[in-house]
Protein backbone atom coordinates (compact mmCIF):
# COMPACT_ATOMS: atom_id res chain seq x y z
CA UNK A 1 0.00 0.00 0.00
CA UNK A 2 1.41 3.39 -0.94
CA UNK A 3 1.93 6.16 1.62
CA UNK A 4 -0.84 8.29 0.06
CA UNK A 5 -3.30 5.38 0.01
CA UNK A 6 -2.52 4.64 3.66
CA UNK A 7 -3.02 8.33 4.57
CA UNK A 8 -6.38 8.40 2.75
CA UNK A 9 -7.44 5.16 4.47
CA UNK A 10 -6.60 6.54 7.93
CA UNK A 11 -8.54 9.75 7.28
CA UNK A 12 -11.64 7.75 6.38
CA UNK A 13 -11.32 5.41 9.38
CA UNK A 14 -10.75 8.10 12.02
CA UNK A 15 -13.73 7.12 14.21
CA UNK A 16 -14.74 4.55 16.81
CA UNK A 17 -18.21 3.09 17.38
CA UNK A 18 -19.68 1.79 20.63
CA UNK A 19 -22.85 -0.30 20.57
CA UNK A 20 -25.05 -0.80 23.63
CA UNK A 21 -28.56 -1.83 24.58
CA UNK A 22 -29.83 1.77 24.51
CA UNK A 23 -28.21 2.80 21.21
CA UNK A 24 -24.90 3.64 19.58
CA UNK A 25 -22.20 6.22 20.22
CA UNK A 26 -19.71 7.17 17.50
CA UNK A 27 -16.52 9.09 18.38
CA UNK A 28 -14.74 10.90 15.55
CA UNK A 29 -11.77 12.21 17.54
CA UNK A 30 -13.46 15.43 18.59
CA UNK A 31 -17.14 14.78 19.34
CA UNK A 32 -19.34 11.92 20.45
CA UNK A 33 -22.52 11.33 18.43
CA UNK A 34 -25.42 9.48 20.06
CA UNK A 35 -27.69 7.42 17.77
CA UNK A 36 -30.86 5.53 18.67
CA UNK A 37 -32.82 3.43 16.19
CA UNK A 38 -31.13 5.16 13.25
CA UNK A 39 -31.90 8.66 14.57
CA UNK A 40 -29.20 11.14 15.62
CA UNK A 41 -29.87 12.39 19.16
CA UNK A 42 -27.04 14.91 19.14
CA UNK A 43 -23.32 15.65 19.29
CA UNK A 44 -21.63 15.79 22.70
CA UNK A 45 -18.27 16.72 24.19
CA UNK A 46 -17.87 13.59 26.33
CA UNK A 47 -18.80 9.93 26.21
CA UNK A 48 -20.74 10.38 29.46
CA UNK A 49 -22.94 13.10 27.93
CA UNK A 50 -23.65 10.91 24.90
CA UNK A 51 -24.61 7.96 27.10
CA UNK A 52 -26.82 10.22 29.21
CA UNK A 53 -28.58 11.33 26.00
CA UNK A 54 -29.29 7.66 25.21
CA UNK A 55 -30.86 7.25 28.66
CA UNK A 56 -32.93 10.42 28.27
CA UNK A 57 -33.80 9.46 24.69
CA UNK A 58 -35.11 6.09 25.91
CA UNK A 59 -37.74 8.02 27.89
CA UNK A 60 -38.90 9.82 24.75
CA UNK A 61 -37.13 13.16 25.28
CA UNK A 62 -33.81 13.89 23.62
CA UNK A 63 -31.41 16.62 24.76
CA UNK A 64 -29.01 18.13 22.27
CA UNK A 65 -25.61 19.61 23.14
CA UNK A 66 -23.97 20.28 19.84
CA UNK A 67 -20.23 20.87 20.14
CA UNK A 68 -19.17 21.00 16.50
Amino acid sequence: MSAQALKDYNEVRNWHAFEGPLGDVVHNGRSFFAWKEGRLLGAYSTLEEAIEALHVGSKGVARRRVTL
